[in-house]
């Protein structure tokens, strides 16, 4: 099955839309890493996924793939200077197959800063049909200059994505989202539901400082449950109380 993530980089081929050089970035690392097989065999052979050369890049054997991944050194994962420097020069020999050179950079966000900046020199003056794959959890750690020079792919987990979205939207539509979050997502809900609390409270009290005691009732409450005075009405037959009430049912 194709991902998202991946139909695009396929397209991006399909099209002559290749680009030099991606950041695949994200925390989903499943997806990411059988996207990054199925796009290094679409590079490098016909993605049928079973051929020898297929399995050869799944197991990262192939002569055209150059793999880059952080070594341990005063007690910590980086990639150095010298790896990168031996990268560039496996970059600049001939194709094995005549075709593309790809360069895989597996937690590339681990890379040392003298390391990101001999890196950025390849991203400025590509070589040849290189292409380079920045595979990262975070890409903040990266230099902006490199990141500027790369095509992102996000591959985020889905605990990110709903995190992202819960804030976003009134607190009324975001209570209910939590809510309604699968069996699965049990601690993103908590955590959701938590954090929603905590600033409904939030905006509650900073009415009730701020305001007149009718404001209180009216602009404030309505306010954090995202309903206007006319709904409210309607809600509660007139009441606000009786509004109030009927709107948390419904969260």
């Amino acid at each position: 099955m194709k991902s998202p993530q991946f139909a695009f980089l396929e397209s991006s081929l399909s099209l002559g839309r290749l680009s030099h050089a991606y950041l695949f970035s994200g925390t989903e690392r499943e997806l990411k890493d059988h996207a990054t097989v199925q796009f290094l065999q679409l590079l490098l052979s016909d993605a049928c996924g079973s051929c020898r050369t297929c399995l050869q890049i799944a197991s990262f054997q192939h002569p055209d793939l150059a793999l880059v991944e952080p070594l341990e050194g005063e007690g910590k994962m980086r990639i150095t200077i010298d790896q990168v420097r031996e990268l560039k020069y496996r970059l600049s020999l001939a194709s094995y197959g005549g075709g593309h050179k790809v360069a895989l950079l597996k937690r590339a966000d681990l890379m040392a800063s003298d390391a990101q900046s001999s890196l950025l020199k390849l991203l400025e003056e590509p070589l040849g049909q290189t292409v380079c794959i920045l595979s990262v959890d975070h890409s903040d750690l990266l230099l902006d200059t490199i990141r500027s020079r790369t095509q992102e792919i996000q591959f985020r987990a889905r605990k990110d994505r709903t995190a992202d979205s819960l804030k976003h939207g009134s607190l009324r539509a975001r209570f209910k989202q939590a809510k309604e979050l699968g069996e699965g997502e049990k601690e993103a809900q908590e955590e959701a539901l938590f954090a929603l609390a905590s600033e409904a409270r939030s905006r509650l009290l900073a009415a009730s400082l701020h305001g007149t005691p009718e404001e209180m009732r009216r602009a404030g409450i309505l306010a954090v449950l995202g309903l206007k005075a006319e709904e409210a009405f309607v809600l509660g037959r007139g009441s606000l109380r009786l509004a109030l009430e009927q709107a948390y049912m419904e969260l």
